[in-house]
């Protein structure tokens, strides 16, 4: 849900576009937005009142990027550091300097950068974990070409 107050006044048939800027962190669903997908709906909040939500007219297909997801955990046991392998193949070239992001939920770990290790070899090296959002980051570090099978290797020593 994303929220904006506008500090201004609308009036009747006004039109308003917003745009959120690449630094407020949003991310598409993984899967995917449909063409004119009818989930997407906006709201309007009026003194204090909420108005009822109404379908945005038209949304573009955007596909999925990731295909072929798969997480494994080593050891697999609950309360200790684990070898988290992410297993995933591409449908779109991803360029260098692209960042893959994989939340979860209630994992732990401090807050820190680390290396990734990779196979194909060299694909990915750089990786955080942000323990206030749970989600770890590994960056692109040289191109790949959609349709390529990549593993992604957090070692356990990193604690997550």
């Amino acid at each position: 849900r994303l929220s904006v107050a506008l500090g201004f006044a609308v009036g009747a048939g006004q039109l308003v576009a917003l745009e959120v800027a690449p630094s407020a962190m949003l991310f598409l669903p993984a899967k995917g937005v449909a063409e004119n997908d009818p989930r997407m709906r906006v709201g309007v909040t009026y003194s204090g009142c909420a108005l009822p939500t109404a379908a945005v007219d038209s949304t573009p297909t955007v596909p999925s990027m990731l295909i072929m997801a798969r997480i494994e955990f080593e050891p697999s046991a609950a309360a200790t550091p684990v070898i988290i392998r992410l297993g995933f193949a591409v449908l779109a070239n991803l360029s260098a300097g692209s960042t893959l992001a994989l939340t979860l939920p209630s994992f732990a770990g401090a807050t820190q950068d680390f290396i990734v290790f990779s196979d194909p070899v060299g694909l990915v090296v750089k990786g955080s974990w942000n323990a206030t959002r749970a989600q770890l980051r590994a960056m692109v570090e040289a191109p790949v070409d959609a349709g390529r099978a990549v593993t992604l290797y957090v070692p356990s020593t990193v604690g997550i």
